[in-house]
């Protein structure tokens, strides 16, 4: 990846922009603040009214959670309500909700996990859609989560021990796993970057990234994660059982990294078929053929396609 000067993060700037134009979006997206959505742990439940009661009482936080149509997932009237709040940490949070967008959440969903199914995570850390599969069927899922980063890895096993989240893991690059056959398989791939406008960070306890993340990488850059995209595709179909569904996403805008590698896998795997849930959330997207783009806005911008092997 390029990290250079300033001529190279002009010609990303360039490169960023015309991949954007191709999906009828602009440098703009990046002056985004997206809604914050909150998801209640149900190991630790707490009502909409009593939480905004005790934001209000503990750090004078006056704010509305809408209901988003997804049991759980909330919509936040203010944006104030991460893990620091006006200088005081705020005891609320990650004890009985989590900061995730609803972008994320609808990938996750579209997996459509039933009671008694493994699931495959290929790319998990930090975990929580991990932990969102996990809760979706109240722990009644065999989970196998995998990661490369030793670091990210580390704080997964964190979460996983802070949320009871039974799991055979490995720090590994998921390209080289060899397992068994699951019935859901999600591979959240290594991208661009280019729609994460916004994202919380719980270690900075602050937003981060937006445009000076994605002017980190370079055209090439992008094509050359293209090939580690259907690498870890492939080896995610592999491992899929018959009928079983896997969803691709990346947090890339962009067509060469998503509809291109979708594209480029089904010419390899006639047995696969792109299959498209409904979603009924109110986001900004597009449908195709081959996926489903949710622009930034509301949310922050996610590519995903469902799969099923046939």
């Amino acid at each position: 990846m390029e990290r250079n000067g300033h001529a190279n993060r002009e010609k990303n700037k360039r490169d960023l922009q015309r991949r954007l134009s191709e999906v009828d979006l602009t440098l703009g997206i990046y002056d985004l603040v997206p809604t914050k959505y909150i998801r209640i742990d149900p190991r630790n439940p707490i009502s909409i009214d009593e939480l905004e009661k005790r934001l209000f009482e503990d750090h004078g936080i006056d704010t509305t959670f809408l209901e988003t149509g997804i049991e759980g997932i909330y919509q936040s009237t203010n944006q104030n309500i991460g893990g620091m709040i006006n200088g005081k940490k705020n005891e609320l949070f990650m004890k009985y909700y989590f900061i995730q967008d609803l972008a994320s959440v609808l990938s996750v969903t579209a997996l459509e996990i039933e009671k008694g199914n493994s699931l495959l995570d290929m790319c998990a850390a930090p975990g929580f859609k991990t932990i969102l599969c996990n809760d979706l069927v109240n722990g009644e899922l065999q989970v196998t989560a995998i990661d490369s980063s030793e670091k990210r890895y580390d704080r997964m096993l964190g979460f996983f021990g802070d949320y009871n989240i039974a799991a055979e893991t490995y720090n590994i690059d998921a390209q080289l796993f060899r397992g068994d056959s699951y019935d859901r398989v999600l591979v959240d791939a290594p991208c661009s970057c280019e729609g994460m406008v916004v994202k919380y960070d719980q270690t900075a306890n602050r937003d981060i990234s937006g445009l000076d993340k994605a002017l980190e990488f370079s055209q090439q850059d992008v094509l050359d994660l293209t090939q580690t995209q259907l690498q870890l595709l492939q080896n995610s179909f592999h491992h899929l059982k018959k009928g079983g569904l896997l969803v691709y996403s990346t947090c890339a805008m962009n067509t060469i990294e998503n509809e291109g590698v979708i594209k480029a896998f089904l010419q390899q795997n006639p047995n696969a078929q792109v299959n498209l849930p409904a979603i009924a959330a109110s986001v900004d997207y597009k449908k195709s053929d081959l996926g489903m783009r949710i622009y930034p806005g509301a949310t922050r911008g996610l590519y995903f396609s469902r799969i099923v092997k046939c």
